[in-house]
């Protein structure tokens, strides 16, 4: 849970960001809008499952 706030709390400020809501929302075409997407959740799936891996590899002491 604490990972999950921390993450939460690192990106609320991109809530606010006009850059990058714009950057979101500029795609005309609806291809390269699924790629950007498919590459950004390839990037946190990414992190996510090296960051589970090392939580789970730091469980137990060596």
């Amino acid at each position: 849970m604490f990972g999950m706030q921390a993450m939460s709390s690192s990106v609320a400020p991109l809530q606010e960001s006009e850059t990058f809501l714009g950057l979101l929302t500029t795609f005309s075409n609806p291809i390269l809008g699924i790629l950007v997407g498919l590459v950004f959740t390839c990037v946190l799936q990414s992190a996510s499952a090296a960051v589970g891996i090392l939580q789970a590899y730091l469980q137990y002491p060596l």
